[in-house]
């Protein structure tokens, strides 16, 4: 992997070799006793390139061999650094892998991944004629928003993102790596900002506070997003100068537009990446791929044609339960149909969508919405089938008619039948909610999503006791989002503290009757042991808070 020290922007690792005058290391030599030079792949400012076998396992990687300079000592310092550290909690699948380094010695260098593929770049002119194709590209974006996503979980700046510094794979993936992270740096927060700014990088890509060298944010990332996306698409970079102040100049006198051959959907994305005001910029990649989930048009108000992003879970058999609680006793084998599942909680303008007058002033569109009570979640289900052509799930009564409601707290008790076999949109089971938050993640992980809370919930201490805007926690294996704090969930089944003991195995629907309805998940009020998806909770049907929503659910089409 190597654009940074591509020649000329033409070479990189696997595919794309630039022959040089001189190789510095011949092929044959052996570094360290482990590494054999078997080609040169590319070259530049700060040294070469090669493609390498570790002998001791007999592994191609890609060897950076950097000149004495202390500069160039310092930037492999860097990167190993940065690179380590993202791979504390697994590898990423979008970030390059870091192997070894090594500073003292006669030869100062960095192990990599070795990947078979090249840049961005190379890959537009070689694969794309023209501009790439919009289902094309939203892959892409994607993918590079979701390494840069990671990155900034681990408070990181990549700080030189370009098209030759993002390779894509050859193979039919074709994944996305983020390299070089010779200038990047990790920091601690101060209001959002990062301090030691520096204009190193290149100038065209650059954001303004990092050509002024201000403090930077993680939106100095998302302009270099914006225009690394809008050349993608159409070839062009908008502010083409080599000299910073050249590119500076540019942009203060001519603010960015997307082109009118952009469509609305691209040209929303590039411009709002592209404020000069970095406040003004998306404040996240979660924001960002949140709005790349609405491809290929923005979410619609009309009611009939409201997006609602729904993730397909696999059947199968999964352990639901733990020790840690007596009600969560024992660990038991469940075996779950498909199912599809909500990618995020039902949101405001979801809620709105269906029920135009609802207000909830303090809210925001994108926040998952609550003080909704098991009736309403239940109501609004039938609703949006309704709207969406699909037979509702459910039949409800009266009031005071529900004869298995055994709650002294529910002035309500209305009957509610649910026809498993309808089209329409209902409530998760508590099993398959659990199922869903656990799919594809070790048993020891407590969180969906992974195994520390402030990476993939909004709970008390990160949330400070307030909802947030869905989807800008890590997602699960499946890319279900918020199923740890946030919101708690309501879930179809009555609850009984003893229900793990004798519930039956294959899809299991809760007790006959109850007092309670269960919540599961966690909310932005919540501690960590309550995001847990393990941990059970419950409250009377006709209950509201604020920490309590919903997330749709369906059966699959045949």
């Amino acid at each position: 992997m190597v654009s940074e020290y591509s020649v000329k922007d033409t070479s990189i690792i696997g595919v794309n070799e630039k022959k040089s005058k001189r190789d510095t290391v011949k092929p044959g030599t052996l570094i360290d006793g482990k590494y054999k030079i078997e080609r040169l792949i590319g070259e530049g400012r700060f040294g070469e390139v090669y493609q390498a076998i570790d002998i001791d396992i007999n592994a191609k990687r890609a060897m950076k061999i950097i000149k004495t300079e202390s500069e160039s000592s310092m930037c492999i310092k860097i990167e190993a650094r940065m690179l380590n550290l993202c791979s504390e909690d697994g590898q990423h699948a979008n970030i390059v892998r870091f192997y070894d380094v090594q500073t003292k010695g006669e030869y100062k260098y960095i192990v990599l991944e070795y990947i078979d593929g090249r840049d961005l770049s190379i890959y537009r002119k070689e694969i794309c004629s023209d501009n790439i194709p919009e289902k094309r590209l939203l892959d892409i974006a994607k993918q590079i928003a979701k390494g840069l996503q990671f990155i900034h979980g681990k408070q990181i700046i990549h700080k030189d993102l370009k098209p030759q510094n993002i390779l894509i794979t050859n193979d039919d993936k074709a994944t996305i790596k983020i390299t070089d992270f010779g200038i990047s740096h990790q920091f601690c927060f101060r209001n959002d900002r990062a301090s030691q700014a520096s204009n190193c990088g290149t100038a065209c890509y650059m954001s303004p506070e990092q050509l002024k060298r201000d403090d930077v944010s993680y939106q100095t990332d998302v302009w270099s997003y914006g225009i690394l996306l809008n050349e993608l698409l159409t070839g062009e970079r908008p502010y083409n100068a080599s000299k910073a102040h050249d590119v500076l100049n540019m942009i203060e006198s001519k603010p960015f537009q997307s082109l009118n051959n952009v469509s609305p959907f691209w040209g929303f994305l590039l411009n709002k990446c592209l404020e000069y005001d970095h406040q003004k910029r998306f404040k996240s990649f979660d924001e960002i791929l949140i709005y790349l989930e609405s491809w290929p048009l923005l979410p619609p108000v009309e009611p009939h044609q409201l997006a609602v992003y729904m993730v397909e879970v696999p059947g199968g058999t999964g352990l639901i339960g733990s020790k840690k609680r007596n009600n969560e006793y024992p660990i038991h084998q469940v075996i779950i149909d498909s199912f599809l599942l909500g990618k995020y909680p039902v949101t405001v303008r979801q809620w709105r969508s269906v029920y135009p007058e609802a207000l909830f002033p303090e809210d925001e569109d994108s926040n998952p919405v609550s003080n909704i009570n098991w009736y309403e979640a239940i109501e609004f289900c039938n609703r949006l089938s309704k709207l969406k052509g699909l037979k509702p799930v459910y039949s409800m009564g009266t009031e005071q008619s529900d004869s298995n409601n055994e709650s002294r707290e529910d002035s309500m008790k209305i009957a509610v039948v649910a026809d498993w076999k309808a089209s329409g949109f209902r409530l998760p089971t508590e099993a398959e909610w659990e199922y869903a938050a656990r799919f594809g993640q070790p048993e020891k992980y407590p969180y969906s999503g992974g195994k520390i809370i402030d990476q993939v919930a909004q709970y008390q201490v990160n949330a400070k006791y307030d909802k947030q805007n869905v989807g800008l926690k890590r997602g699960n294996e499946m890319e279900i989002y918020d199923m740890s704090g946030n919101v708690f969930e309501w879930c179809w089944d009555w609850y009984s503290s003893s229900y793990y003991r004798s519930c039956p195995k294959n899809n299991p629907k809760g007790p006959f009757r109850g007092d309670k309805a269960v919540i599961r998940g966690g909310s932005s009020c919540s501690s960590p042991e309550q995001c847990e998806v393990s941990f059970r909770e419950s409250k009377a049907r006709s209950f509201k808070d604020r920490s309590i929503g919903f997330r749709l659910c369906r059966k699959i089409d045949p």
